[in-house]
């Protein structure tokens, strides 16, 4: 292997196109290496390549250097041409619509509740879809300003819901239709609303966790001064909490504590530039972290896994991609790629359609809700 970039002594390398490699030798700026990531079909194996070299999947490849790579990886990424060779197995499974509801709003954001979803929609509304009765109950309107997307959670009788990248929320008694307490953070920059419900039904929001029926202060969490915190995932079955966040320079931060020691919080992994990324408990003890690597540019789709007990990083699952759901299996979805399903033990895809596409997967109900031209839809594995 002969390395093609002014520093041949590395020993070491990845490959671009040529085009790429000119503008190494121009002194090209960052956002000039517009480039598509190209999957070679090996594993999670990838080249980089230039507009020009889109449609063409034998254009000329150069070896650089391994620092010469990641200047080219920070550039503009296009898109991605391919896709990841990941391990699959047949499993039998068989994804039926087993019921409809009538059309609604269009549905921006759900989360199981009870036994039925809570959701936003885009007429600035709160509302319960009770899926037994086939009804749609409005809850509440809000006032909090559209940003670019709005954090919904839910647990037993109250909802919570934020302006993602704002300072405001609200949590919403669903039985009386009372705002229950007012939301507010200092201003976060990157970081979404730090927003959760316990597996016991208490709020966590930012630093504290406090009882939804009245706002009281329960409990307050003890993480670094210099911590800058993000997205929450509590587990839904143990007092453990998750949460993504960041400290200067930005280096992405994935945290644990446990509720019961809130000088237990610990770090999980780091990544350089990602501060924010999918969660998703596989058990009581694991937590699974999408991304793999770790600098932003250069994460893979996958799942690392984490045994909190243990405190042993577990072998790592190649090829998912966030948002995800799990029960027994781990349930993927993406814009692009369609719903997927995943054996966690063995890594392995075991189900696959491009054309479906969930909201939400409620766990006691084992109901996918999907939304059509048509309507809602409800979706079950068989």
């Amino acid at each position: 292997m002969t390395l093609h970039c002014p520093h041949a002594e590395q020993g070491w390398g990845r490959q671009v196109c040529a085009h790429l490699l000119g503008g190494l030798d121009h002194s090209w700026t960052t956002e000039q290496f517009g480039h598509y990531r190209r999957f070679t079909g090996h594993s999670l194996d990838y080249v980089l390549t230039c507009p020009e070299c889109q449609q063409h999947p034998l254009a000329e490849l150069s070896w650089v250097c391994g620092e010469c790579f990641v200047d080219i990886a920070h550039g503009s990424r296009l898109g991605s041409l391919g896709k990841p060779a990941v391990a699959e197995a047949e499993s039998g499974l068989k994804l039926e619509t087993i019921d409809s509801l009538p059309a609604e709003s269009r549905l921006l954001q759900v989360v199981p509740f009870e036994k039925g979803w809570a959701a936003l929609t885009d007429a600035n509304e709160l509302i319960l879809l009770d899926t037994g009765r086939r009804r749609a109950f409005p809850l509440a309107r809000w006032e909090l300003p559209l940003y670019e997307e709005l954090t919904l959670v839910a647990r037993e009788r109250y909802v919570a819901i934020a302006s993602t990248f704002g300072t405001r929320g609200v949590v919403v008694d669903t039985i009386s239709g009372q705002v229950t307490m007012t939301l507010d953070r200092s201003e976060s920059p990157a970081c979404r609303f730090p927003l959760g419900f316990t597996c016991d039904g208490r709020l966590v929001h930012g630093g504290q966790i406090s009882d939804p029926s009245d706002g009281r202060v329960i409990q307050t969490l003890n993480n670094p001064d210099d911590y800058y915190q993000s997205s929450l995932a509590p587990s839904p079955d143990r007092p453990w909490l998750a949460m993504n966040g960041w400290v200067w320079h930005p280096l992405g931060e994935v945290r644990v504590l446990h509720l019961d020691n809130p000088q237990s919080s610990r770090v999980l992994c780091q990544r350089d530039g990602l501060c924010d990324a999918p969660l998703i408990w596989l058990g009581p003890d694991k937590l699974g972290v999408w991304g793999l690597g770790e600098l932003d540019v250069m994460l893979l789709p996958g799942l690392r896994i984490f045994d909190l007990e243990a405190r042993q990083e577990l072998p790592p699952i190649l090829g998912p991609e966030g948002p995800f759901a799990f029960d027994q299996h781990l349930f993927c979805h993406t814009t692009e790629q369609g719903f997927s399903v995943w054996n966690v033990e063995s890594g392995q895809r075991i189900f696959h359609d491009p054309s479906f596409h969930p909201l939400a997967y409620h766990p006691s109900e084992k109901f996918f809700l999907a939304q059509t031209p048509q309507g809602l839809t409800l979706n079950r594995l068989l």
